[in-house]
């Protein structure tokens, strides 16, 4: 079931940075009292979903949260509470896995996590490397700008020059 792209937008809740970046719906394919644990990896979502981000996109960044927790948000940087359960695998791209069985004390079940992802324009990316991409307007200005201010210096000191040859030649003509 492939999200389209009027979908995608709708669920899309903030925009970021230059307005491409996007964030996903908030996904929570799995309960953790289902099977062995709390498995949100992008692998899953995508074989459910199809893709995750609009063509031209692709996965930037992940945020979890404890379902029911509106308040618990967190990602790869900032972890979970202290009181949170043992991450198998932590927020990434690639998801989130919650084991029941390396919960401590044993036999405790993890909690109902959801997931979201941040889509990024792939343009942005590949370009961050290019050269020329670093220039902007500022620097093309100041690439012109600098003959023009050469030129400009070079005829005021020639005048000067010229103007300081005349004065000196009338100071002798009149002595």
């Amino acid at each position: 079931m492939n999200l389209s792209s009027s979908e995608q937008a709708k669920n899309s809740s903030v925009g970021l940075g230059n307005n491409r970046d996007y964030w996903t719906r908030w996904f929570n394919i799995d309960r953790p009292w289902d099977d062995s644990g709390d498995y949100e990896t992008i692998e899953r979502i995508q074989n459910l979903y199809g893709n995750i981000c609009q063509t031209g996109f692709q996965i930037f960044a992940a945020q979890c949260r404890v379902e029911g927790a509106q308040d618990s948000v967190f990602d790869n940087v900032t972890q979970p509470r202290k009181d949170s359960d043992v991450l198998t695998l932590g927020c990434t791209i690639q998801g989130l896995i919650c084991e029941n069985a390396a919960q401590v004390p044993a036999r405790r079940q993890c909690r109902d996590y959801g997931i979201q992802f941040r889509c990024h324009y792939k343009e942005d990316i590949t370009n961050t490397n290019n050269y020329f991409s670093q220039f902007d307007i500022r620097i093309y200005i100041m690439l012109a700008l600098v003959p023009i201010l050469v030129t400009l210096a070079r005829v005021w000191c020639v005048m000067y020059a010229r103007r300081k040859q005349r004065l000196q030649n009338q100071a002798l003509g009149n002595s």
